[in-house]
């Protein structure tokens, strides 16, 4: 038991850092997936941020260990440097999701990767 103690001691002043999380997942609206925008996951503290991809993925890194609320925020102009002159159509979503406040979007996150798919209705 005192091994443990002094083991817990050495972690938390060695610099080591908090532990932190990587999350992967898609963005859904209304059951389409996104295919533009940003995920942004809110501490107390600060914001990490990641990019919607066309197909509705997201990666969202170095997240720390926690409760977190979640916006999203789309950009209604096309990827200027997308080629081709086809582009899909950017799926809109309401203001409120981009509102830590109204967004209804929480996770808690744990340390390494896990999987959250963000379904907004």
């Amino acid at each position: 038991m005192i091994f443990v103690a002094v083991l817990a001691g050495l972690l938390s002043t060695c610099g080591c850092g908090a532990p932190t999380g990587t999350i992967r997942g898609k963005v859904y609206y209304k059951d389409t997936p996104l295919n533009s925008g940003t995920v942004t996951f809110l501490t107390d503290k600060e914001a990490y941020r990641g990019f919607i991809n066309q197909d509705g993925s997201y990666t969202v890194s170095k997240v720390p260990v926690g409760e977190v609320s979640i916006i999203v925020s789309i950009n209604p102009q096309p990827n200027p440097g997308a080629k081709g002159t086809s582009q899909p159509k950017v799926v809109t979503i309401p203001d409120k999701y981009g509102n830590p406040k109204t967004s209804g979007q929480k996770h808690t996150v744990t340390a390494g990767d896990q999987q959250k798919d963000i379904k907004l209705d």
